[in-house]
């Protein structure tokens, strides 16, 4: 299974919106759960310095406000977290990306259906989601995104990890599950995979059911189970998403669909229809070839697995 590179940092970015705190909250239980940092950022627009010494900066006054209401949400939600709250200006994507440069995670308040959060606008969202240094996770403002719990409700609802994309590899579905099984281990509960590939064999090539017990033995402690369905992977994740704890998906420029440009279909329509946080999962760098050997493993094959 791939490693993913663990960095000892989660950002969040925030705008004082009802949509950006609860991805701040989510994100304190996050760092709160990983015993890490957590960076909280507020990026202003750009522009040149008052000219006049000590002339009023509103611009930074709501700035301050925003952190600071951004950090009380955080130690609502953990209160041993630890905080680090960043006033910006400049280019919201080129900012958050700058900042992220040394994270694990970079967390962002998310659109939903006929809805659009005040943080993320069109192909800001969508250029984040594909250009991130590191994984991504889109909250929307529903009322269960706060931090992971071991409660029983967390334990009978899965982490969905969605195995899909245009080019399908092994060595991208590892990383994906990867993520899927730390994240289910941080919240004491199990792991779903949903894949349109055939269990028996299908246009991935080998049996699904080998590399399964592979995943399984590399996290004994993590209950995987199987579901697919052939056609219509983004529907299909969708339907399972709503009774998940967090969704765990792939590079979305892995599953591009015109018009919809470099946005992939599975993760666009999860990100506007599920109302559950949704984990963009990357180790590499952007542009990074996947190796070829990933795709064919020797001794692989199908079915399900408890």
């Amino acid at each position: 299974m791939h490693t993913l590179v663990d960095r000892s940092l989660i950002v969040v970015g925030t705008d004082g919106s009802t949509t950006a705190l609860g991805a701040v909250r989510w994100a304190a239980g996050e760092a709160a759960a990983r015993q890490v940092p957590l960076r909280i950022v507020h990026v202003a627009p750009p522009h040149d310095p008052d000219p006049m010494f000590g002339a009023p900066d509103p611009e930074r006054d709501f700035g301050g406000d925003v952190l600071l209401d951004a950090s009380a949400a955080a130690l609502e939600t953990a209160r041993d977290c630890v905080i680090a709250p960043q006033y910006r200006r400049g280019d919201v994507r080129s900012v958050l990306r700058r900042e992220a440069s040394d994270s694990g995670l970079l967390v962002l308040g998310s659109v939903g259906r006929d809805r659009l959060g005040s943080l993320l606008l069109g192909w800001t969202a969508t250029e984040l989601a594909v250009t991130a240094p590191c994984s991504v996770v889109f909250v929307t403002s529903h009322p269960d995104v706060t931090a992971p719990t071991a409660s029983v409700v967390s334990r009978v609802r899965p982490v969905l990890a969605v195995l899909g994309g245009a080019e399908d590899t092994w060595g991208e579905w590892d990383m994906i599950v990867a993520a899927a099984v730390r994240e289910a281990r941080l919240r004491c509960t199990t792991v779903l995979l949903a894949s349109s590939a055939d269990p028996h064999g299908g246009r991935t090539g080998p049996d699904l059911s080998e590399r399964i017990a592979q995943w399984h033995e590399e996290g004994p402690d993590v209950r995987i189970d199987s579901v697919s369905r052939r056609r219509n992977l983004p529907e299909f994740a969708l339907s399972l998403s709503h009774a998940a704890r967090l969704v765990v998906v792939g590079p979305p420029e892995h599953d591009r669909v015109h018009p919809l440009g470099t946005m992939g279909r599975t993760v666009h329509t999860l990100l506007h229809s599920s109302g559950r946080p949704v984990m963009i999962v990357r180790n590499s760098p952007i542009g990074e070839p996947r190796s070829a050997a990933d795709a064919s493993p020797s001794s692989l094959s199908a079915g399900h697995t408890d």
